[in-house]
């Protein structure tokens, strides 16, 4: 959301968060239909662990359909790579 405001991009803020508890109690196929229909041009993940939540990372260990969406209709963009790590992915 702030990535948002400082490049003056609108931004729906529906699922503005997709920690564990959010992706598994509202289900990942209306996250997916969601940005079927929103089409953000950038999407971007982070490698911040979740492990409160019994998950490590997205990606890797909870989110994985909507990840595959991700795989499918968005190109990685960049990649900064800290110590917290940020992929930027842009929609095809």
């Amino acid at each position: 959301m702030t990535i948002n405001f400082l490049t003056d991009r609108k931004a729906d803020d529906f699922y503005n968060s997709l920690l564990p508890l959010y992706t598994e109690s509202l289900g990942e196929n209306k996250i997916i239909e969601h940005y079927k229909i929103q089409q953000p041009e950038y999407i971007i993940f982070n490698n911040l662990n979740m492990k409160d939540y019994y998950f490590n990372y997205i990606c890797q260990d909870y989110a994985l359909d909507f990840c595959g969406y991700v795989q499918e209709n968005y190109n990685l963009e960049h990649v900064i790579d800290t110590d917290f790590r940020y992929l930027i992915f842009k929609r095809k």
